[in-house]
């Protein structure tokens, strides 16, 4: 009788995670959160699934979510920009103008230079004038999305997520 053949081995945590990176790029982000899920059950710290996991939760405007992975990511990795970023992203989308004014003050001593230092330092601008106007709330007056797209950087055929895609690079 002929045995079945054998299961093929999983994926690691490095493919599973540039798996999820570009599916994520490609405008799939349901499924790449479903890989970056399935690469943190390889390896529970892993810093690289919880930044991209963080994304893939701000991307479909899992706010709260998204602040967790981010933290998580950073208990790991004080210093990982991109995830600093993205905590300060997810703060400024959920309308913490303070938390977010400080995060990205963090990210620009991380990242003094770059076109993400760049935008970050203009979001610090508009977050700020907020403050002296008196504003409540930090709800961008152009979204993250429109930042790039002024920038070139975003796919029209995209429009939701091209900003957090780009922070995944």
């Amino acid at each position: 009788m002929p045995t079945a053949p054998p299961a093929a081995p999983s994926p690691s945590y490095a493919a599973l995670v540039a798996q999820g990176q570009r599916l994520f790029d490609s405008g799939h982000g349901r499924k790449a959160q479903a890989l970056f899920e399935q690469a943190l059950a390889e390896q529970p710290d892993g810093t690289d699934a919880l930044v991209g996991l963080g994304y893939a939760q701000l991307d479909r405007g899992k706010m709260q979510e998204a602040i967790g992975s981010f933290k998580r990511a950073l208990d790991q990795d004080g210093n990982h920009a991109r995830a600093v970023f993205g905590l300060a992203e997810s703060y400024r989308q959920q309308g913490n103008r303070s938390a977010a004014l400080a995060t990205f003050k963090r990210f620009l001593k991380l990242q003094p230079s770059g076109g993400d230092a760049d935008i970050a330092r203009r979001l610090v601008q508009d977050l700020n004038a907020r403050g002296l106007s008196g504003a409540s709330s930090c709800a961008p007056k152009r979204d993250f999305v429109s930042h790039h797209r002024s920038r070139g950087r975003s796919r029209p055929s995209r429009e939701k997520t091209a900003g957090v895609r780009r922070m995944m690079l």
